[in-house]
């Protein structure tokens, strides 16, 4: 899921299945009271389903029994984690356990490595601002790493002169 959608980790731990609309190619991100979860203001809350997610979705959801309710369901229709910060932390660990550079919890390095990716690969940066559904443009912009962007296309493009 963090590999193909700019979602939060509170978003994931409380994300129902039947909020997994594969014929409309959404996941709608919606307050869950049950867990006491309420998703950031100023958020939109149907987000596309890309290709990739999409073939993953269908063989999973297709797999899954009746009685999982959440998309991290620990198998008797409650969420796997009881709470983010456990989930945080059980991703702490598995970075630690395979080497990975200890920077930033698991789910928001992925986050912000894909927000980077996209501003760098040229997509509309107001594109990448409703899919992360950040509240302004100037903090979606934060992502963007300056030394990564290839420069060769705007050299290409400077116009003339005389």
């Amino acid at each position: 899921m963090y590999t193909q959608a700019l979602f939060r980790v509170g978003a994931v731990w409380s994300l129902r299945l039947d909020h997994i609309k594969l014929s409309r190619r959404i996941i709608q991100i919606r307050d869950n009271p049950d867990l006491n979860w309420t998703n950031k203001a100023y958020k939109q809350p149907d987000k596309p389903i890309n290709d990739k997610l999409y073939k993953i979705l269908k063989r999973d959801l297709k797999s899954r029994p009746p009685e999982h309710v959440y998309y991290l369901d620990n198998g008797c229709g409650q969420p796997w984690y009881r709470a983010t910060g456990e989930m945080g932390r059980a991703m702490k660990k598995v970075q630690q356990r395979v080497g990975l550079p200890d920077v930033k919890p698991f789910h928001e390095a992925f986050r912000a490595t894909m927000i980077t990716e996209l501003l760098v690969q040229g997509t509309s940066p107001m594109a990448v601002q409703m899919l992360a559904d950040h509240s302004d443009l100037s903090v979606t912009l934060m992502y963007l790493n300056r030394r990564k962007i290839d420069q060769h296309a705007a050299a290409q493009d400077i116009p003339p002169i005389g």
